[in-house]
């Protein structure tokens, strides 16, 4: 019997990943855009302001996928420390659920990246400094291919496996 209902909800959720991955990769172009500039240019207080909020919403819409896939696929995380458990729990297998999202080399770079979203949202009346926010915009750097790769092999898990429940 083939169950239309699951592979629906996988077809939804592959759509909206499709999408937020789009989206991502935008995000991780203008961290790196804004980059480029700041050595092309001196990095005055609009710099650091526009790659201040590039590297917000690159986080955020990461950790949007990652909660997409938890709510469709398994459970979100609760408590004080949800983002940082939803980030790791990203690197584990789920077994008979699903592979790991991301690959846990990304873990390190993007628990900085966690760190400096924290800050920023937190962060009203302090001035940005300019090597901090190289040195975040370069974990975005160094991981950002990575993440991709492993969000299109997730989207690709998913599916695979829409096609074998559409079969069944």
């Amino acid at each position: 019997m083939v169950d239309n209902r699951a592979a629906g909800k996988l077809r939804r959720l592959i759509s909206e990943l499709v999408d937020e991955v789009d989206a991502l990769k935008r995000l991780g172009a203008e961290v790196a855009e804004a980059v480029e500039s700041g050595k092309r240019h001196s990095m005055d207080a609009p710099h650091l302001a526009l790659l201040a909020v590039r590297l917000h919403r690159y986080y955020t819409s990461l950790e949007r996928i990652l909660q997409r896939i938890e709510r469709s696929l398994g459970s979100e995380p609760t408590g004080g420390d949800w983002h940082l458990e939803l980030l790791v729990g990203a690197t584990r297998e789920i077994k008979s659920v699903r592979p790991a999202v991301l690959p846990p080399t990304v873990v390190g770079p993007l628990r900085e990246i966690l760190r400096f979203r924290h800050f920023f949202r937190h962060a009203y009346a302090v001035e940005f400094d300019a090597v901090k926010l190289r040195q975040v915009a370069e974990f975005v750097a160094a991981i950002r291919a990575q993440v991709e790769s492993a969000l299109i092999d997730f989207t690709e898990f998913l599916e695979l496996a829409a096609a074998e429940l559409e079969r069944s």
